[in-house]
C-alpha cells in the first residue's frame, strides 16, 4: 500500500537533503575523474655555448706555433619518451657547408630541439616538457645534447688555451610540485693519445630548486713541452635533460572551485543532521534514490568509458620520388633524367598497442621491377607499400584506427622505410647532383581526443639528412628534399662510378586516451545532477510502507 503524504516542512527537508546527498556524490565523482585529468608544467631548461676561442703561447721563440685540424665530429640528439612512446632525432655533420647541424623533435605541447650553428661551434640545447593531456599516469621525459669531437695536432713547444661563454638555466616555476628532476650541464673536456684528459665544466640539477642559472666561462689549458708533434683530442658538449613522473591524482590549484562547492555540499549535510539531531543514519527516499543514483552513475562512466572506441581513423598517404639526376657542363648547359633504382629494399610494419601485428620486406639484388607491393594489416589498421612504375617512386599509404584497439592501449602505428641504391657517372669537366624527394599528407578523421605524431626521413650516405615531423589532431602536409653533390669540373676523365645510397622512413603513431577532456566531464556532472536531482525529488513526494 502506498500512502500520499501532504507537504509538510520535514518532507522539504528530506527532499533538499536527498538532492544534496546526490550533488555530494556526483561532485565526489567529477572531482575523481579531473584529478586523473590534471596536468603538470611546464618544465623548461636550456644551455649553450657562444662558440670557442683559440689561443696559442710559444714556450720556445724559435719553434712556429700551429695547431692543426685532423678531424671534426659534430652530432645532435634530442628525444621526447613516455612509458610506451619515444620521439628521437640525430643529426651529424657529413661535410664542408653542412652547418648548422640540427635535432628537433616535439609532441603535444612538448619539444627538445638540439643545435650547432656554425664551424665556431657555437651550439645550444633547449627542451619543453609538459605531460600530455592523452596520458596522465606516465612518466615522461625531454632530452636534447649536442656533441663536438675534434682531432687536433699541436706543434711543439706550444700552450694552447681553449676558452668559451657558456649560460644555462632551468625552470620549474609552472609546477605546482616538486616531484620533478632537471639536469644541464656545459663541458670542454680534452683527451692524449692514451685516453687520459682533462675537464672544465659546470652543471645545474633540481637540488630542490625551483629555478637555477648560469653564465659564465668555461677555460682548458693544453701544454706540449715536448720536441715533437701532439696529438690530442677536445671534446665540447651540451646537455638538457627534464623529467616529470607519472601524475598522482591530486587536484590542481585550477580545480579548488570545484573542491569548495563539494566541501559547502558537505557542510550544508552536516548542519541539516546537527540541527534535526541524530535523525535517521539515511531517510528511505535517500535509500531509494541512492541505488537509482549509482545505477545512473555507473552506466554514465560506462558509457564515457568506451567513448574512445568511437569511429577514428588516421589516414596516411604518400611518396618517395624517384632518384633526379642534374648534371651541369663547363659550358653552363643542364641536363636532368631520372635514374633508375638498381637495388632496393622496402619494409613496411603495423603495430598495435605496442605490439607488431604484421610487417613485410621487399628486397632486389637487380635493377627494380615494374611492380613491386607490400600489404598487411593487424584486423583494424593497414599499410600498403609498392612500386607501379619505377619513374613515379614508390607509394605507400596506411589507415590507423586507434578507437578499435583495446580500451587503455597506449599507440597504433605504421612504419615503412625505403632504401635504394643507384650507379651515377659524372661526365668530363661537370658537376652533377642527385635529388631525393618525398612527401605526404595526414588526415585525421573523428580524433579531436586522440593526437597522432608523423615523421619523414630523408638521408644518404653523403649530405645532411632531412626530417620533417608534425604532431596534434588536424590535417597536415609534408613535402622533404634530399640533394647531394659530385664534382668532377677539372677532370678531362669521366669519373668512377659514384654509389649512390638512400634511405627514406615515414612512420605514423596515434595514442588512445581514456580521460575524459573538461568540457564532458561538465556535460557528464550536470547530466548526472539532474538525473539524481529528479529522482530524489519524486521518491520524497511519496513514502512506501510494507
Amino acid at each position: 500500500m502506498v500512502t500520499y503524504i501532504p507537504s509538510c516542512p520535514a518532507k522539504h527537508c528530506q527532499r533538499w537533503y536527498c538532492l544534496l546527498r546526490a550533488m555530494g556524490l556526483m561532485l565526489a565523482a567529477l572531482m575523481g575523474l579531473y584529478c586523473n585529468g590534471a596536468q603538470a608544467g611546464p618544465l623548461s631548461a636550456e644551455a649553450r655555448i657562444d662558440g670557442l676561442r683559440w689561443q696559442l703561447t710559444a714556450l720556445d721563440d724559435a719553434v712556429p706555433v700551429s695547431l692543426n685540424e685532423t678531424a671534426v665530429r659534430p652530432e645532435v640528439q634530442s628525444a621526447i619518451a613516455g612509458d610506451t612512446i619515444t620521439l628521437w632525432s640525430f643529426g651529424a655533420w657529413v661535410g664542408e657547408g653542412s652547418y648548422p647541424v640540427t635535432a628537433r623533435r616535439s609532441f603535444d605541447a612538448s619539444t627538445a630541439g638540439a643545435q650547432i650553428v656554425d664551424e665556431t661551434l657555437k651550439s645550444s640545447v633547449d627542451v619543453l616538457l609538459t605531460r600530455p593531456a592523452a596520458l596522465p599516469g606516465s612518466a615522461w621525459r625531454s632530452d636534447a645534447r649536442t656533441s663536438v669531437a675534434m682531432w687536433l695536432t699541436l706543434s711543439p713547444r706550444t700552450v694552447l688555451t681553449v676558452s668559451t661563454h657558456t649560460s644555462g638555466m632551468f625552470d620549474a616555476s609552472g609546477l605546482t610540485s616538486d616531484l620533478f628532476h632537471a639536469e644541464v650541464s656545459a663541458m670542454l673536456t680534452w683527451y692524449d693519445d692514451r685516453g687520459q684528459g682533462l675537464a672544465s665544466q659546470i652543471s645545474l640539477n633540481s637540488d630542490y630548486s625551483f629555478v637555477r642559472s648560469w653564465d659564465e666561462t668555461l677555460q682548458l689549458e693544453i701544454s706540449n713541452s715536448t720536441l715533437q708533434p701532439m696529438s690530442f683530442r677536445l671534446e665540447s658538449a651540451t646537455n638538457a635533460s627534464v623529467f616529470l613522473p607519472p601524475a598522482a591524482a591530486v587536484p590542481e590549484p585550477n580545480g579548488a572551485m570545484m573542491l569548495l562547492a563539494g566541501l559547502i555540499t558537505a557542510a550544508l549535510v552536516a548542519r541539516y543532521r546537527a540541527h534535526n539531531g541524530a535523525g535517521p543514519a539515511m531517510p528511505r527516499c535517500v535509500r531509494q534514490a541512492h541505488p537509482a543514483g549509482g545505477w545512473c552513475l555507473c552506466a554514465s562512466l560506462m558509457l564515457f568509458a568506451a567513448a574512445p572506441a568511437q569511429a577514428q581513423s588516421l589516414d596516411i598517404n604518400g611518396r618517395f620520388g624517384p632518384i633526379t639526376i642534374e648534371i651541369r657542363a663547363q659550358d653552363g648547359t643542364i641536363r636532368t633524367y631520372n635514374q633508375p633504382w638498381q637495388q632496393l629494399r622496402m619494409i613496411a610494419h603495423v603495430w598495435e598497442g605496442g605490439e607488431q601485428y604484421a610487417g613485410g620486406e621487399i628486397v632486389t639484388t637487380a635493377p627494380a621491377p615494374t611492380a613491386l607491393e607490400i600489404a598487411r594489416d593487424s584486423g583494424n589498421s593497414w599499410v600498403t607499400f609498392g612500386i607501379a612504375e619505377p619513374a613515379a617512386g614508390a607509394l605507400f599509404s596506411a589507415n590507423l584506427q586507434p578507437g578499435a584497439i583495446a580500451y587503455a592501449s597506449e599507440r597504433s602505428m605504421t612504419f615503412t622505410e625505403l632504401q635504394a641504391t643507384a650507379f651515377l657517372v659524372v661526365p668530363p669537366f661537370s658537376s652533377a647532383s642527385a635529388t631525393f624527394t618525398a612527401e605526404v599528407d595526414v588526415r585525421p578523421e573523428g580524433m579531436s581526443d586522440t593526437p597522432y605524431e608523423a615523421v619523414l626521413n630523408l638521408s644518404g650516405s653523403s649530405g645532411s639528412p632531412s626530417t620533417w615531423s608534425t604532431s596534434g589532431q588536424l590535417p597536415s602536409r609534408g613535402v622533404l628534399s634530399y640533394t647531394t653533390y659530385f664534382d668532377n669540373t677539372l677532370n678531362s676523365q669521366p669519373s668512377d662510378p659514384y654509389t649512390l645510397m638512400l634511405y627514406g622512413s615515414s612512420h605514423a603513431r596515434a595514442l588512445v586516451s581514456g580521460i575524459p577532456e573538461a568540457s564532458q566531464g561538465m556535460m557528464l556532472g550536470l547530466g548526472l545532477l539532474v538525473l539524481l536531482a529528479r529522482r530524489a525529488i519524486r521518491i520524497g513526494t511519496r513514502v512506501g510502507y510494507r
